[in-house]
């Protein structure tokens, strides 16, 4: 009963940031519950300082409201009291709730990245300095803390240094990420596409994908069918069925359906930040319904760190149909 309410309290804590966030047209398209707390996995984090606050110290303030509202209510009611009697617990289940609530308020408002405290401090801190020096800081004071939970939290409980060990991580990675997000700035999908050098059909048999790989600078390949664009066939599609079928699938048996076309002008922070994007390997860019370019994930990589690419092979296999298609 008692792991139930603490979940319910932490559910309500995760759908106040969803609320706040959706407020702001963030997508947060799940919410998970963990041992240690909750999750609201949201599209992306708003820049500007003061949506980020609102969304951080919204799940914070469902706390506060429980916690405040059971004080008044057992206040204001007495008789409350003999209602509920939890065995094993010295108080009655409202002031069970009650200190719960206010226990997550403290532990979630620790001003460290991933806490929401840590949201709250950069957000005031970039008020009136940059977004990128702002995470610096916040970063710094949120792997002070953990380093001071991780050496001094072994005193009182073995849980104190794990929380510290989460913590140090989850500021470092902040960090990381809001400088990359800087660096790549201003990139589009354009900068870093490459031309498509081969297409299939869905009627294709996989043994032609595997007698023109060796031939093409590409391994993910559209699958065009009377011009439209009708699903991708990635590297470990074919590769999984080259290895677990002994027959010769046709490419519209093992290719995929579900994928996302972006135009060009799209930025690269996004690609990367963005968790309907993260899974998706390979990326048809298109513009004005005309299939123009291919983005993998090694172009990705190599947008952040880049690379002398490879000599493009001169024996290129022509693609099997026209590459104008309609995007509708």
């Amino acid at each position: 009963g008692m792991m139930l309410i603490m979940f319910g309290c932490v559910m309500l804590h995760e759908l106040g940031h969803s609320v706040a966030a959706m407020r702001y047209g963030v997508t947060v398209p799940n919410i998970t519950l963990l041992p240690i707390g909750g999750v609201a996995s949201m599209g992306s984090i708003p820049e500007n300082p003061w949506q980020e606050f609102v969304i951080a110290i919204c799940g914070p303030l469902v706390n506060v409201v429980i916690a405040v509202a059971l004080g008044l209510w057992t206040r204001w009611w007495p008789s409350w009291h003999d209602v509920f009697v939890v065995e094993n617990i010295p108080d009655r289940l409202s002031a069970f709730v009650e200190i719960m609530n206010f226990r997550l308020l403290a532990f979630n408002m620790i001003p460290a990245f991933p806490m929401d405290g840590g949201r709250v401090f950069r957000a005031l801190l970039a008020s009136f300095l940059p977004h990128e020096r702002a995470t610096y800081i916040a970063s710094l004071l949120g792997r002070f803390i953990a380093m001071l939970f991780i050496i001094f939290g072994a005193r009182y409980s073995l849980i104190l240094p794990l929380i510290g060990l989460f913590v140090f991580f989850g500021a470092g990675y902040e960090n990381r990420w809001v400088r990359l997000r800087s660096k790549l700035r201003g990139r589009t999908a354009g900068e870093i596409m490459h031309p498509v050098s081969a297409i299939v059909g869905p009627d294709d048999p996989l043994s032609y994908v595997l007698a023109i790989i060796h031939s093409v600078p590409q391994l993910d390949f559209p699958v065009l069918e009377d011009g439209r664009l009708v699903g991708m066939l990635p590297r470990d599609a074919w590769m999984d069925a080259s290895r677990m079928r002994f027959d010769d699938p046709p490419v519209r048996e093992i290719m995929d359906t579900h994928f996302i076309t972006i135009r060009p002008h799209l930025e690269i922070a996004r690609m990367i930040y963005d968790r309907k994007l993260q899974k998706q390997d390979c990326f048809p860019v298109a513009e004005d319904g005309r299939l123009i370019g291919l983005i993998t994930r090694a172009d990705l990589e190599n947008a952040l760190n880049p690379a002398q690419p490879p000599p493009l092979p001169t024996n290129l296999v022509p693609p099997r149909q026209g590459l104008t298609i309609d995007m509708g």
